[in-house]
């Protein structure tokens, strides 16, 4: 039986041998392993010269974004000039070529007269609300050419020398549709900075003790109901809407965001049930200096749970800590001014404390048409 076995194993490999040497002689296995080497190097192209367009089209996005930051536009403006130099170094023969660099952004060149329909196209449709910036390399060898030599196939196919590669990569920026589920009323940011024009210098700077601000709620004033007297507020008899800051109505559980229409009114939250999440965000926020993005409204009215606010935009807001804000949770003194939270919020305020700056956020949501306050968002679009 032992026997038997060892010759149907020889006659196996014997036929094994006859099929390779049959198909070697017809070419068949140099054509597979052409293909799949080849095929792999493209894609491996592919890879480095999409990463080299996702780096430079990020750089120039960053640039471009950074509001009233002089340095960073300059750069903006010669984005053609220096995104090379990202490319080429996603590249592991350190060489690529920038095809266009365009986009929306009035210091760039349009992208209207850039062809489609080619496999190297950005993905997807530009969101509405977005400024954005594409970046498209391709193919370039040390000595100059475009053309991505084969390393097979051009010694079975005749006039086959390679095949140019592309990619592209495209971010957008702009004001976020969601906010945190605090609002502020746009007096207070013009008051706060001198209606834009006094923005404190965006983390990890720290800036000068006079750019913190305290707003209140529920605080004794003007307002008929005992709330502060509000130039944002339309009153109605017995109207105690927030003067400074106040809640927005339902906000998600788990982020303490409200998704807010671009041009709508959004619902008041007396602040009593404010979720746990919220706690949450501003200890992290206060922590790591991390500035939030908050809804500005410009007009409030109704009363209580009933009142309505009229979004204006988004705002970048650092918070330095509160007075009276959550129940059950202690007070957290200011870390830009070490002041008590105590001697900044007296007993009978709901207090928080900050200031706003000009902050470009990463993002994964969606982008609006309002009002820039400060609150910039970014993320690669396609």
């Amino acid at each position: 039986m032992s026997r038997l076995r060892i010759r149907g194993r020889r006659r196996d490999a014997g036929a094994v041998a006859t099929i390779v040497a049959i198909l070697l002689a017809g070419g068949v296995l140099l054509g597979m392993t052409a293909l799949v080497v080849d095929i792999g190097q493209l894609y491996a192209e592919r890879e480095e010269l999409q990463s080299g367009a996702d780096a430079a089209a990020m750089a120039v996005a960053l640039d471009c974004a950074q509001r009233g930051d002089v340095t960073r536009g300059n750069e903006c403006l010669a984005a053609a000039s220096t995104v090379p130099g990202y490319a080429d170094r996603n590249a592991r023969d350190g060489d690529s070529a920038i095809v266009r660099v365009c986009g929306s952004d009035s210091r760039l060149a349009p992208c209207s007269s850039v062809p489609g329909g080619s496999l190297a196209d950005c993905i997807g449709t530009i969101p509405a609300g977005a400024t954005y910036v594409e970046v498209r390399t391709k193919t370039e060898t040390n000595g100059g050419d475009y053309i991505y030599p084969a390393s097979f196939a051009q010694t079975l196919v005749d006039g086959y020398s390679g095949t140019t590669v592309g990619a592209c990569s495209r971010v957008g920026w702009g004001s976020p549709g969601v906010g945190v589920a605090l609002t502020f009323c746009l007096t207070e940011w013009n008051d706060a900075t001198g209606s834009g024009g006094n923005l404190a210098p965006a983390p990890p700077a720290v800036p000068a003790g006079s750019y913190e601000v305290v707003l209140r709620t529920k605080s004794p004033g003007g307002g008929k109901g005992g709330g502060p007297a509000d130039p944002c507020e339309k009153k109605k008899s017995g109207a105690d809407l927030p003067g400074d800051f106040g809640w927005t109505d339902t906000p998600d559980a788990a982020t303490c965001q409200t998704l807010i229409s671009s041009a709508g009114m959004y619902d008041v939250d007396p602040g009593n049930d404010v979720v746990k999440s919220c706690e949450a965000v501003f200890v992290a926020a206060r922590t790591n200096r991390t500035p939030i993005i908050v809804p500005i409204y410009n007009e409030a009215t109704g009363t209580g749970s009933k009142g309505v606010y009229r979004l204006e935009g988004f705002a970048a807001f650092v918070i330095t800590g509160w007075g009276n804000l959550f129940p059950g949770v202690k007070d957290a003194d200011s870390t830009l001014t070490s002041k008590s939270a105590k001697s900044l919020c007296p007993s009978g305020d709901v207090c928080v404390f900050g200031y706003f700056t000009n902050a470009l956020l990463p993002w994964s949501g969606g982008f609006s048409s309002t009002t820039n306050y400060g609150a910039t968002v970014i993320k690669t679009i396609g």
